[in-house]
Order: C-alpha cells, then structure tokens, then sequence
C-alpha cells in the first residue's frame, strides 16, 4: 500500500483508508506478502508503520519515502533476492493510481509482473493535517496527479528518470 503519511497523531485519511483494503485484500488471499514505506516527513517518524504493521504477519518495511518512485524502488529492493513476484497489487486513491502504476510497471520492467491497482476513492484521502500539502485539498491532489500522470504518458521512458534527477515530489505541509 502507498505511504499516505501520519499526522503528529493517527495515520492521515488516505493511510487509513489505504491500510483498510489492504486487510481485506490480506485476509482475502492468504499468500500474500504486503509492503509498504512511510512517508519520510510525517511530523510523527515511525508512526505509520508501526499503526500499518500490527494489520499483517510479517510485513515488509521498506524504509522512509518521500514518492512513489522511491516506494517502488525500495519495496523492490527489501525483496528476497530473486524473487519475482507473478501479481503486485498497489493500494492507493483514484486520482493516484494512474501514475501510480506507470510508476510500479516502470520500476519492474525488466521482469513485467502483473500490476493491480486496487484504489479508494480519493475523497477518502483528502486529510487537512496531513503532511503532504497537495494531500490537504481535492483540487491540488487533483491537479497534481493529472499532470504527472500526463508527463509520464508524454515521456514513457524517460519521465521517471527525469522526476527523479529533478527530484520531483510531494511538497510538505508545515
């Protein structure tokens, strides 16, 4: 399941609801490995994980993120050597999952797995005190996934390494 963030408090709307289709998918099929990050500049480190990882047996942490493309990466990378698994589902919100899974395709390209998006409405996500500032609002959350959704049709193979040479990502919220 995508990173959504923690407040200074609970997990944001959008973990949450995130983290809540990730159980029943888990519980739904019963082979399944479930990772995730944490979204790196939560006011309260260390919170959305160990909320997230008291759902799942043995979850696999990925590490702090602060995108989608480092998720990806990372989840990747925290993998058994070798492993290559035949289905990935992400877990996100509608306006992100386009993105979302260019960015899953694109991060296991040499291999091709099958990528699911399964994604909750976005206006559960939407979430005043989270941390991710486009987050906070329908419109900017929108907007923002419109575009880099666009930007990486337009450049399919190169869109990724340009976001993150640029490093491209989520403005915070103070």
């Amino acid at each position: 399941m995508v990173a959504f963030g923690a407040t200074g408090k609970r997990l944001t709307r959008g973990a949450q609801a995130t983290l809540e289709v990730a159980v029943v998918l888990a519980a739904r099929y019963r082979n399944v490995r479930v990772a995730s990050g944490e979204f790196t500049l939560s006011p309260s480190p260390g919170l959305e994980w160990s909320l997230k990882q008291l759902f799942f047996k043995d979850p696999i942490f990925a590490g702090e993120v602060i995108s989608t493309i480092e998720e990806a990466e990372k989840i990747r990378a925290v993998l058994p050597p070798g492993f290559v698994p035949e289905d990935i589902v992400v877990v996100t919100d509608q306006w992100h999952s386009r993105s979302a899974k260019r960015i899953w395709e694109w991060v296991w390209r040499d291999v091709k797995p099958n990528i699911h998006i399964v994604a909750v409405p976005s206006s559960a996500t939407i979430d005043a005190e989270s941390p991710m500032g486009l987050g906070r609002r329908h419109w900017t959350w929108a907007l923002i996934n419109v575009l880099r959704d666009k930007f990486l049709e337009c450049f399919p193979e190169r869109g990724i390494p340009w976001m993150k040479k640029l490093r491209l990502r989520q403005p915070v919220a103070h």
